[in-house]
């Protein structure tokens, strides 16, 4: 079980870091962009950084961090 726990662990933490590196990969694609292409790509950035943070307060990620610190 623990092993299990390791790999949802792993593999949330590519999901985010993927997520990260996407937004990223968009901005960089729009070197003219004016103040209101800024503007939304915050206003999207913050609502991408808002759902992985609400997702991680989940009572499922919770138990597999807590199980994860408790093993070691």
């Amino acid at each position: 079980m623990l092993v299990e726990f390791g790999r949802i662990f792993d593999e949330w933490s590519e999901r985010i870091q993927e997520a990260l590196e996407g937004a990223d990969a968009e901005r960089k694609d729009e070197k003219s962009a004016g103040p209101r292409q800024e503007l939304d790509y915050w206003k999207a950035r913050m609502r991408k950084l808002t759902g992985i943070s609400e997702q991680l307060k989940s009572k499922n990620c919770r138990t597999v961090y807590n199980v994860l610190v408790a093993s070691s």
